[in-house]
């Protein structure tokens, strides 16, 4: 089962007639699940926001209160793990009325030391996606150079019901966008962030939202990073693959560039580009069938021509998943070098 933000694994005898009690902590992420041969010990890989990963045995009807015994230590980093960040539920409500569930990192000793520290918000990819109590290399290197992240699973995330999944059909760039801004304000009130160095940033459909949140709300951000982003929906319709599945797929979810026109164009950053006043770092890959290299190289060469401030860099031999450690550590210490610029 998966639902705010959590996850949990429920373990049977027989069909559904007596359930174990497992010794899983609150906010644990498990996977790989296999019994030994022979015996009621079972292993299990289990993840916490804290902790990439690693595997244990238990006893499967021991129950909840036993010790989980570890058997890998996948986890060679010397960071001591009090300086990781630690995951919290924040709830809001956005213009609507409407409930938001959001998950911010910070470490613990941040939220009593009496400082207040620049954020930055992560809408994630999808939009079929949600963020949780998982660990997050990407937000645990932030918190590690100084920065509050917040984590907002917007209308349209996955694990709070078949109604929320659908309510950004037909609706990219609208409602998910105010509960982004509605969720920075919230954020703004925490004791140990400094509202104003509140920074966006997102990857693909993170990045579309980047682009559009910056663009309809251009005072809100102290700055903005995307990459693999996308900024006009006519575009990228055209790159999806013409596989029928694929094809209903996204026209039920972006719209039909004829008969949607008007909503496509209203939507995408690409032809509002001189709304733009937030500093703004992008990053493309160069091999990227999803969200494609001319598309971007369009938009910056629009941002350009009207003067307006964007850093760009294409990343060489890289696809939509970002795969190598070069173009990662490029552009998460990229990210941060730039919003320091703007602090």
């Amino acid at each position: 089962e998966r639902y705010d933000g959590r996850s949990a694994l429920r373990l049977f005898e027989g069909v559904f007639e007596s359930e174990a009690k497992t010794p899983f902590p609150d906010r644990s992420f498990v996977s790989d699940l296999s019994w030994v041969r022979g015996t009621t010990r079972a292993l299990v890989r289990m993840r916490a926001y804290d902790n990439p990963g690693d595997y244990y045995s238990f006893d499967l009807w021991e129950g909840a209160g036993q010790e989980l015994k570890p058997v890998t230590r996948l986890n060679l980093s010397s960071i001591d793990p009090k300086l990781f960040g630690q995951s919290r539920d924040l709830r809001y409500k956005s213009f609507d009325g409407l409930e938001i569930h959001g998950i911010v990192y910070a470490p613990e000793a941040w939220l009593s030391d009496g400082k207040r520290r620049p954020a930055i918000l992560w809408p994630h990819g999808g939009p079929d996606w949600s963020e949780s109590h998982d660990w997050r290399a990407i937000f645990q290197f932030w918190n590690l150079n100084g920065f509050v992240v917040f984590a907002p699973n917007f209308r349209g995330s996955l694990g709070y019901g078949k109604r929320f999944e659908t309510l950004n059909d037909r609706d990219w760039g609208g409602g998910h966008i105010e509960d982004l801004v509605w969720g920075k304000r919230e954020l703004a009130r925490l004791p140990y962030v400094d509202p104003e160095r509140i920074f966006i940033s997102g990857g693909s459909f993170g990045g579309y939202s980047t682009l559009a949140a910056v663009t309809k709300h251009p005072a809100e951000f102290r700055g903005a990073a995307a990459f693999v982003a996308l900024a006009n929906l006519f575009t990228f319709l055209k790159s999806i693959p013409p596989d029928p599945a694929w094809q209903a797929e996204f026209g039920k979810e972006v719209g039909d560039p004829v008969k949607d026109e008007a909503l496509l164009r209203e939507r995408s950053p690409f032809f509002h580009a001189d709304q733009v006043k937030t500093p703004l770092r992008v990053w493309q890959a160069a091999n990227d069938v999803r969200t494609v290299k001319g598309e971007m190289d369009a938009y910056v060469a629009r941002l350009r021509e009207l003067g307006l401030p964007v850093e760009y860099t294409v990343l060489a031999d890289e696809g939509h998943g970002l795969q190598r450690k070069e173009s990662l550590e490029q552009v998460l210490q990229g990210t941060v070098d730039f919003f320091r610029k703007h602090l």
